[in-house]
């Protein structure tokens, strides 16, 4: 392998939406997954989106720093309202990362 094929390689990425209830985090199906690399975040619109809806939502995505939130199809509310930058790491072969996104 290539150094650079490294740094290229697209690292599959799942988006989990849950909220705390009762103390419990607790999943919450049914949210519009969207990114955009962190460097662009003020930017107003998305770059990029999941085709899927949250519990299904899962997508290859290069690694890097990324700004990820939730919005339901009805609404354009964001969550979470105050977003950090997420790193997406590089991962050996066919290994997966699970990101949850707090809506409270």
């Amino acid at each position: 392998m290539k150094l650079d094929d490294k740094f290229t390689r697209p690292v599959k990425v799942k988006i989990v939406t849950r909220r705390i209830v009762d103390g419990k985090e607790v999943d919450v199906p049914g949210y519009i997954i969207k990114y955009k690399l962190w460097f662009l975040k003020d930017e107003k619109t998305p770059l990029f989106n999941f085709t899927n809806p949250t519990l299904s939502a899962e997508k290859s995505i290069t690694p890097g720093n990324y700004d990820i939130w939730a919005e339901l199809p009805s609404s354009s509310k964001q969550y979470p309202q105050k977003r950090t930058r997420m790193r997406i790491p590089d991962v050996d072969g066919s290994d997966a990362i699970t990101i949850v996104l707090l809506l409270n």
